[in-house]
């Protein structure tokens, strides 16, 4: 068989099943259920084709009785398989908004908007998520992950480093074990028109360990203005943080912040976050001083299967002593992919850089640190239960740094479940 006519048989195909599910919607629509599945099977020129049919018209039947969950359920299992199915994917989106679970509509509604090639179609999924958004004045989300780690201290390796030739024993030397990740997050929305509103939010985030002197716990809080635009959104708020290490106090920051987020419609969605914070160290004044950063992001769908997400960084952060005070540069760059097999993959390498401004004790010189951080990670839909779904990930991060005392590299998975896919 040429190319030229297998492809013309796929094109046939194509619309064969595009005006066989026309036709299959209405049978639904009317509930002759029996009639839909009849088309389904006699209208497939394969049977894998065949199959997918059949499994779209059944989760379609579920949705129109109204048994939300089982359809939403089907339907993933559908993209499991056949990631590129974006009719599917607007379906389970739909299905997920009617079901109220409005966090998971949404994420879908904006991978749709952003994939596709039509003005009108963009418009119409931008409404939807607009309106899964708006659906209810309140999210609330939450996380718990196991995380291995070969060095949760960010220690040395070494008992004995040289400063300027000097022998010093670290006071933290790298310690491994399996730590615990958690955080729960919240906010309200106040609507004072259809453009504008006030969201109060806050959470708590935190890290448990073997050693509890590197336990961290991080209270945080905002009020910000925002006004929504067609394409994009503003926000202007304050921020504030609370930081525990060891179960006792260790900092106050608290500023201003502006966020931007525009779409590009094909071309992808970019964002902009500038923020003010000064910095009260309860223990430690050496480190008293402010932050002020600028970050960076564009997101965008290659195909129905790839998407790119690239985020740059740069802070100032001033210190009392200016040995501590340093600039912050760094950017980032992750690849997603979802395969045939259920899975959704991605890969990532940051790369972080502090150049301090004062002499570092003893050497006589400022203190420069650069980090690499590969990344990978995966979600297995395949395995999903209730709607959550198993996330693997792994990292290496080294640091290499001037100072022997902060030359130092850690090894981390997290296992933690996602509804998001």
């Amino acid at each position: 068989m040429s190319l030229a006519v297998a492809k013309a048989r796929d094109a046939a195909g194509i619309q064969n099943a595009v005006g066989a599910m026309t036709v299959i919607k209405a049978l639904i629509e009317a509930g002759q259920y029996e009639a839909a599945l009849g088309i389904a099977d006699n209208s497939a020129r394969t049977e894998s084709s065949k199959r997918l049919q059949e499994d779209f018209t059944r989760a379609l039947i579920l949705k129109h009785q109204k048994r939300f969950k089982d359809a939403a359920a089907a339907m993933r299992a559908i993209l499991a398989r056949h990631p590129e199915l974006q009719s599917v994917q607007a379906e389970l989106a739909h299905t997920l908004f009617l079901m109220k679970d409005y966090d998971a509509a949404a994420y879908h509604f904006e991978q749709l908007s952003e994939l596709s090639s039509s003005q009108s179609s963009r418009e119409v999924y931008q409404t939807l998520l607009n309106r899964s958004r708006k659906a209810r004045p309140w999210t609330l989300s939450g996380y718990v992950s196991l995380a291995p780690s070969t060095n949760f201290s960010n220690g040395s390796a070494s008992e004995i480093v040289y400063i300027a030739g000097v022998p010093f024993r670290p006071g933290q030397t790298a310690k491994s074990g399996i730590g615990l990740n958690y955080g729960i997050n919240g906010s309200y929305r106040f609507d004072l028109s259809d453009q504008d509103k006030v969201i109060v939010g806050g959470g708590i985030s935190g890290s448990k360990f073997p050693d509890a002197l590197f336990d961290t716990t991080r209270f945080n809080g905002f009020i910000a203005f925002s006004r929504s635009y067609k394409t994009g959104s503003v926000a202007v708020g304050l921020a504030g943080e609370y930081y525990l290490r060891a179960n006792e106090p260790y900092r106050f920051g608290i500023g201003p912040y502006l966020s931007v987020q525009r779409s590009f419609g094909r071309a992808g969605t970019s964002s902009a976050f500038l923020s003010y914070k000064a910095l009260d160290y309860i223990n430690d004044d050496a480190f008293d001083g402010s932050e002020i950063a600028l970050n960076l992001g564009h997101r965008y769908a290659i195909n129905a299967r790839t998407g790119v997400a690239v985020n740059s960084d740069l802070a100032y952060i001033s210190a009392r002593k200016s040995f501590n005070a340093h600039v912050r540069y760094g950017a980032k760059v992750q690849l997603i992919r979802k395969s045939d097999l259920g899975l959704i993959m991605d890969v990532g390498m940051e790369v972080s850089r502090r150049d301090y401004v004062g002499d570092f004790p003893l050497t006589g010189k400022p203190r420069h640190d650069l980090t690499l951080t590969p990344s990978a990670g995966v979600t297995l839909r395949n395995f999903s239960y209730k709607g959550f779904a198993p996330r693997v990930e792994l990292s290496y991060s080294r640091n290499f740094s001037n100072v022997d005392l902060y030359d130092y590299d850690n090894k981390t998975a997290q296992v933690t479940l996602t509804k998001n896919f």
